[in-house]
């Protein structure tokens, strides 16, 4: 909770403007999204099949050959692994 926003706003009289098409499809997002789950379906980004399901490696710095090791080897330390 973040007590400094105040009370929840009532939204129902908000005159958006064209600058405001991010708020203006991630609400319809998220109403799309409130009514799948009221007809029984699943959000988006639920995946119940394990076959679908697949991990994806995303490479970081901490990888083998990735830059820490790197910096690691070019000062003469050894890898820790945990």
């Amino acid at each position: 909770m973040w007590y400094t926003q105040g009370p929840i706003a009532d939204r129902s009289e908000e005159k958006l403007g064209t600058s405001d098409i991010g708020i203006i499809l991630y609400r319809k997002l998220i109403e799309e999204n409130i009514q799948a789950v009221e007809r029984g379906d699943d959000p988006m980004g639920v995946i119940r099949d394990p076959a679908q399901n697949e991990f994806i490696h995303v490479p970081t710095e901490d990888d083998e050959g990735g830059i820490a090791e790197r910096q690691i080897r070019a000062v003469g330390g050894a890898r820790m692994t945990t």
